[in-house]
């Protein structure tokens, strides 16, 4: 059987061109992501550069020399807005989710690549400038002339796809898709913040993993959204 899923040692030179012709590269994606992976320890090592080939109208061709510039461009900005980020999200499941935020003005791309989120996944999926976003990245936030904007903090110890739950409300089960004209979500978020020892909380009650707590780093009294 003709395996599209990984490269041999043995596979003639057609075969290895016919796998090559169907891989992709999931944007935002580092962790598991099989075309860099080849990028890294094939290419990089064999060329002293590796070159994406881009029509004039997205920016013509870029030349990457190592592999740590390639591989920051992950955690790239949205194609068609400065102010969003597109972002692939390990959740636990088969494959990652794409998530679109607007946090380019609030958290530099670096922050952003790596890191434990916490992510609302029952959102119906919906697309933001032609990308569909299937979840909302949870964050802290302190209006007024300098707005600042912290994501939620999940325990270190957690692990892709842990559930988050309100105190008290351990053994609540979630609809599986929330139906935007209830606006479940936007009557409870109305009573999201975050407290003075900087906890996440709905009604002072904190939002908790079985690790501990979720927080922020900063934004004490800030809204959650």
């Amino acid at each position: 059987m003709f395996q599209e899923s990984k490269i041999d040692l043995l596979d003639s030179p057609s075969d290895v061109k016919k796998k090559l012709k169907k891989a992709f590269c999931e944007p935002g994606n580092i962790e598991n992501n099989g075309v860099l992976s080849f990028v890294r320890h094939v290419l990089f090592p064999l060329k002293s550069e590796f070159v994406v080939l881009r029509d004039e109208k997205y920016g013509g061709n870029k030349t990457y020399t190592d592999y740590e510039t390639l591989e920051k461009d992950f955690a790239e900005q949205h194609p068609d807005a400065d102010t969003l980020y597109v972002e692939s999200v390990d959740v636990g499941e088969e494959n990652p989710r794409t998530v679109v935020s607007g946090l380019v003005n609030y958290v530099p791309s670096e922050e952003m690549q790596g890191r434990s989120v916490v992510l609302l996944c029952n959102l119906k999926p919906q697309k933001m400038r032609g990308v569909e976003s299937q979840g909302m990245l949870l964050c802290a936030s302190i209006d007024g002339d300098n707005r600042q904007v912290e994501p939620l903090d999940p325990p270190a110890e957690c692990v892709p796809g842990e559930r988050v739950y309100v105190e008290g409300y351990e053994n609540g089960r979630p609809e599986a898709e929330l139906k935007p004209k209830k606006k479940v979500f936007e009557k409870l978020q109305a009573e999201f913040r975050i407290s003075e020892n900087l906890h996440a909380q709905w009604k002072e009650k904190n939002f908790l993993t079985k690790q501990g707590p979720i927080t922020c780093k900063t934004l004490r009294g800030g809204s959650i959204s």
